[in-house]
């Protein structure tokens, strides 16, 4: 449940930073570098919850991604 939390706060820091970026830096730029740092926020928590996830949590991950994955 932890590693699950560690990956929503990502997604959700991402989305505020990327908001906040996207507002501070208007334009065309702004949504750019926007998402960037959303994307960027997004792939650090997953990157943190891989290294601290067991093998069993990631088997379990990758198994119910293969379950869920629609065609």
């Amino acid at each position: 449940m932890r590693g699950n939390l560690i990956r929503l706060a990502g997604v959700i820091a991402g989305a505020a930073f990327g908001l906040l970026t996207m507002v501070t830096i208007s334009g065309l730029w702004g949504f750019i570098v926007g998402g960037i740092v959303f994307f960027g926020c997004a792939a650090v928590s997953d990157r943190i919850w891989r290294r601290k996830a067991s093998l069993e949590e990631i088997r379990q991950d990758l198994e119910s991604r293969a379950r869920d994955a629609s065609p």
